[in-house]
């Protein structure tokens, strides 16, 4: 408010403010500690509600880095080509994150853009066919990025349940592990003939986890019957990963094992 110098005074709020630049919007990360802790995105969080409460405007930030913003994950991929060997063009990118709100969001927003840049670089081809053989490289899509279909994946997210992401708070696990334990009961598929599980706003999450939360059935009705119980992880669909894994160890088998298909 007082454009960086704490002596100076002032009639009247500064508008525009002091250029804010600000980095890594975790609120929570996971350390040695049993919960996760607050993160830098917690102290963004009391900035922009103290800015409010004093000035009655909004903390307007010039620029955001890190997790989840575009510009970290290309500069991510920018690194990591530099790094091939032989200079061999990198077609695939695996991201891993333990927080579906930075890491996976993230992630699929890199995805998303490459595959809008795909888009673009398609109908630029398509209106410049006679120009094929041009030695002009395309100032829309990196050669990096380039495709060979345009089925191809660059990306993908895998979550792994090591951290900030808890399977124990996840309402979604305990759904799952609720009906797979109703479906071996009565080994048919009756549970589902009322339409109950359609009508559920479950997200669908491709999983390789053998994560089993042993809860009381007790213990779960009544959390199920209080409000806001569990953690919404995946309220947001933005935050859904691709596929979510045990571990570190698990996610590096599904890429070796994905890398030998």
């Amino acid at each position: 408010m007082t454009n960086g110098d704490p002596r100076a005074k002032f009639k009247f709020v500064p508008f525009p403010h002091l250029p804010v630049i600000a980095c890594n919007k975790d609120l929570t990360f996971k350390g040695a500690a049993a919960l996760p802790r607050f993160g830098h995105g917690a102290f963004l969080e009391c900035l922009e509600a103290l800015f409010m409460k004093i000035t009655k405007n909004e903390l307007v930030y010039e620029e955001l880095m890190g997790k989840p913003y575009l510009v970290t994950y290309e500069y991510a991929a920018e690194q990591i080509q530099c790094l091939s060997k032989n200079g061999n063009r990198i077609n695939k990118f695996y991201i891993i994150g333990d927080n579906p709100e930075v890491d996976i969001k993230g992630a699929n927003a890199f995805k998303e853009h490459l595959t809008e840049l795909n888009c673009k670089s398609s109908r630029r081809s398509s209106r410049r066919a006679s120009c094929q053989n041009s030695r002009r490289q395309s100032l829309v899509v990196p050669d990096m990025f380039a495709t060979e279909s345009k089925n191809t994946e660059h990306v993908e997210s895998i979550l792994v349940s090591t951290g900030v992401y808890n399977p124990s708070s996840d309402l979604m696990v305990h759904l799952r592990n609720l009906f797979v334990s109703h479906l071996d009961t009565n080994n048919n598929d009756e549970c589902f003939a009322d339409g109950q599980a359609k009508n559920l706003n479950v997200p669908i999450i491709r999983t390789e986890s053998n994560v089993q939360i042993n809860l009381d059935k007790n213990e779960l009705r009544d959390a199920l019957s209080r409000k806001n119980s569990f953690i919404s992880y995946f309220d947001d669909q933005d935050n859904i990963p691709d596929l979510t894994v045990d571990n570190l160890k698990d996610a590096v088998d599904h890429i070796i094992k994905q890398s030998n298909l």
